[in-house]
């Protein structure tokens, strides 16, 4: 704990003022806390607030109940946590245009979040710079093609016939639509993804 004071937030970053929770433990053995910090920044010269835990509910705000709200599919509970609505953030990148054959194009995010919802098909609101859609999102593999890599592939409902390539989209799931299952052909695939938008469709009041 002293090393990290010393070493880390005086002379590596220059702290001048360091808030903390008011459980905060750090180095060796937990040998660190709130009041060791206030006393190590006395002499070192560094103002420290202990934060008082947000509560929701009888219980506090912590990322360990925001990533069980996620890991259970429960969106309200987790933007309610988080103060905004729960979303997953990317860039759109090149896909293998399987969607585009079965006359349903998507845009591929290459995903920079760590919090990830279960797999399924998702009604989802998609954002980017100077657009917002209602969509459809496959998250997940694709066992119907043998492709077992997770992908996140939204249909952009009413969307122009136009490049999204490198435009960033911020993507927030509605609810859940169904699982992920695989389909005994190509065909039966298709069938399947127009009764997913009809269903988004009523849904999000998009017809």
């Amino acid at each position: 704990a002293e090393s990290f004071v010393r070493d880390i937030l005086c002379r590596r970053l220059g702290a001048r003022f360091v808030a903390v929770g008011k459980n905060f433990r750090f180095g060796r053995k937990a040998a660190g806390d709130a009041d060791f910090l206030i006393g190590r920044g006395k002499t070192l010269g560094f103002a420290v607030k202990g934060v008082v835990p947000v509560r929701s509910g009888a219980k506090a705000v912590s990322s360990s109940r925001i990533r069980s709200a996620v890991s259970r599919g429960d969106f309200e509970g987790a933007s309610r946590l988080l103060g905004r609505s729960y979303g997953l953030g990317g860039r759109v990148m090149r896909g293998d245009g399987r969607g585009a054959k079965l006359g349903f194009p998507t845009i591929n995010l290459c995903l920079e979040h760590e919090l990830i919802p279960p797999a399924g098909v998702y009604a989802v609101r998609a954002v980017t710079d100077s657009a917002t859609y209602s969509g459809a999102m496959h998250l997940g593999p694709r066992p119907t093609f043998d492709a077992s890599e997770l992908r996140a592939e939204i249909h952009l409902l009413d969307a122009p016939s136009v490049s999204f390539y490198g435009q960033w989209f911020t993507v927030t799931p509605i609810r859940r639509i169904r699982s992920i299952r695989r389909f005994p052909n190509s065909q039966a695939l298709q069938l399947q993804i127009e009764r997913d938008i009809i269903q988004i469709r009523h849904s999000a009041g998009v017809y």
